[in-house]
């Protein structure tokens, strides 16, 4: 799958994973942390060990992370397409958002897929999402469809609590079904600094600068996450950086994140749209302003420092 004859695997709860995944006809609870290697679960099990008129569907929360992972998945020479609106095209690999999940069409399609032996997967990415957002993603409530088909069901995510399981489960009807097996990884991350300041409002922009500063040399990046997208457009404006959120296009995020990403700016705000599977290195410096939504919530965004166990502050 590297083109790497010295690749080994991160851990052995990884390899236990690519082998249920790969072999086994039964559904699989993953919860690797983050740099844990669970997109390459099923990247190499399409690759590697799927018939070439397969088809996995892949089921991700967010535009901008389906967009990060079709990249990724046609760098390693996968066929694979963004299922949307304007684009019905049938690929090894099918990512999809929740909201277009919804449409006649799509679940037309799934069905002949399902019909004609070609439906090999289903994989719930981010999985801990349809818990966590469902409350303001009535989409996201809409998910037990999905088990209806007798493929295994997959689910992929570095935070999802032993208190949270049954509920996923539930939301997904997976144990009405059958038990799956379940594979959980420790997902604390040691190579990130946590810690909380707490100063008057007035004072945080000048403390961003400072931070900036100290920790972000030349190459390294930073971002500011907000609760809103009110704030983040705020914050963005006294940090004289852009803001990325739910509110631009599919287009001016893109554009967003690329400048970022080239160094013209060392910092970025964001809403928790950027909180969650966006992977790109050099993220040294993770502010969340204010009480975040939730653990999860925190543990995501702050999980985007630190990649490749480099050091980060949170």
């Amino acid at each position: 799958m590297l083109d790497d004859p010295n690749a080994t695997f991160r851990n052995d709860n990884q390899r236990r994973a690519l082998v249920a995944i790969a072999s086994e006809r039964r559904h699989v609870v993953c919860i690797l942390p983050t740099s844990g290697g669970k997109s390459l679960l099923w990247l190499t099990a399409v690759r590697n060990y799927d018939s070439p008129t397969d088809v996995t569907v892949v089921l991700v929360p967010w535009n901008v992370l389906a967009a990060n992972h079709l990249a990724t998945t046609q760098i390693y020479g996968i066929s694979a397409t963004f299922y949307e609106k304007d684009n019905h095209d049938i690929r090894q690999v099918m990512y999809i958002t929740p909201d277009s999940a919804k449409e006649d069409t799509f679940r037309s399609t799934l069905r002949q897929l399902y019909h004609f032996g070609r439906l090999r997967r289903i994989v719930f990415d981010e999985a801990h999402a349809w818990i966590t957002e469902s409350d303001f993603r009535p989409a996201l409530l809409d998910a037990s469809y999905f088990t209806l088909f007798e493929v295994p069901i997959i689910l992929l995510s570095a935070t999802i609590p032993p208190s949270a399981m049954d509920a996923i489960l539930d939301r997904l009807s997976i144990t009405a079904i059958s038990p799956p097996l379940t594979i959980r990884q420790p997902s604390t991350r040691p190579t990130i600094r946590y810690s909380v300041d707490v100063m008057p409002r007035a004072d945080f922009i000048a403390h961003i600068n400072n931070l900036v500063l100290r920790l972000l040399p030349d190459g390294y990046k930073g971002i500011v996450f907000t609760r809103t997208r009110t704030q983040a457009d705020v914050v963005a404006k006294e940090l004289k950086c852009e803001a990325f959120h739910s509110g631009k296009t599919g287009a001016q995020l893109g554009e967003t994140l690329a400048r970022w990403e080239r160094g013209e700016s060392k910092i970025i705000v964001a809403t928790t749209l950027l909180g969650t599977g966006y992977h790109t290195n050099n993220v040294r410096l993770i502010v969340c302003y204010g009480a975040p939504h939730n653990y999860i919530a925190y543990s995501q965004s702050t999980g985007r420092g630190g990649r490749n166990e480099s050091y980060a502050e949170a």
